[in-house]
């Protein structure tokens, strides 16, 4: 690092550190610089889960397959908190709405995860985990049962994912 440089952050460093009390010794030694990332950071996530950037398509199937395996293994209500951190930014997305449909439907919310299974397969017509779940549920509910099981659309996921 150059003196002149130095010596400008070693007069600044003990006016910053006594103005703010989370500037301590370690800030100094990873630099500011360091903990302007993370401020950023957490600035962009608190963005993308109000909705108000768009989430990259590799984040978005890495929260959505992590979803699915959460729901595989029981894991409902860390699936659903998973889900609900990304609910302004992903509602208009038909594997996502499908999810939602899978944690009412083991739930036994038979009547939302209908209108979740029906609002993902507006949204996305070519999405088929949608329509099977969406057929199966009206299917159970004229009294014939099919006995099929919930499609999460994790396949479809993997088979598209962006890497």
């Amino acid at each position: 690092m150059p003196p002149d440089k130095l010596n400008r952050i070693n007069e600044v460093k003990p006016r910053l550190t006594e103005m703010n009390p989370y500037v301590d010794e370690t800030t100094w030694e990873f630099g500011l610089s360091h903990r302007l990332w993370q401020l950023s950071r957490a600035v962009h996530l608190v963005m993308i889960r109000a909705g108000l950037v768009s989430i990259p398509r590799p984040i978005r199937d890495s929260i959505l397959l992590d979803a699915a395996v959460a729901i595989r293994g029981g894991q409902i209500d860390w699936a659903t908190n998973l889900l609900e951190n990304y609910r302004a930014t992903l509602l208009g997305d038909a594997a996502y709405l499908n999810l939602l449909g899978a944690i009412q439907e083991l739930k036994n919310r038979m009547g939302v995860a209908r209108e979740f299974y029906r609002l993902a397969f507006d949204v996305d017509r070519d999405f088929a985990p949608a329509r099977r779940n969406r057929d199966r549920l009206d299917e159970e509910f004229k009294g014939n049962h099919a006995h099929r099981t919930i499609s999460l659309g994790d396949n479809e996921i993997r088979a598209h994912r962006a890497t």
